[in-house]
């Protein structure tokens, strides 16, 4: 199934529909990433229990575990693009230029 994001634009990557709420949870939360000057921080488990209480959502310890480590891949993934001279952030489909396979291959692994 190939998965809508916010504003219409169409991911072009294919997510199984058991996890289209996690991708979706994720980049709601990674709207609210804070930076420290050398890269994104990783979400907290504070980040969570805010983002619960805002969207009213509950979340499971095995999905948390998987948003942490969809985190895990999207904290690396900036901080190689930061070591490698090319600055900026990794977009969330709805907030950049789109995502690609490749680029989200190079987020996930």
């Amino acid at each position: 199934m190939r998965l809508a994001v916010a504003r219409g634009s169409l991911v072009g990557i294919e997510i199984e529909p058991a996890g289209e709420h996690l991708w979706l949870w994720f980049w709601d939360m990674n709207r609210g990433r804070r930076s420290n000057g050398f890269g994104p921080d990783g979400l907290s488990g504070l980040d969570l229990t805010s983002w619960q209480q805002m969207t009213g959502a509950i979340v499971r310890p095995e999905e948390w575990s998987i948003v942490r480590d969809m985190d895990q891949a999207y904290v690396d993934a900036a901080s190689k693009k930061m070591a490698a001279g090319k600055g900026g952030p990794l977009y969330a489909p709805s907030e950049g230029p789109g995502l690609t396979a490749a680029s989200f291959d190079g987020m996930i692994g």
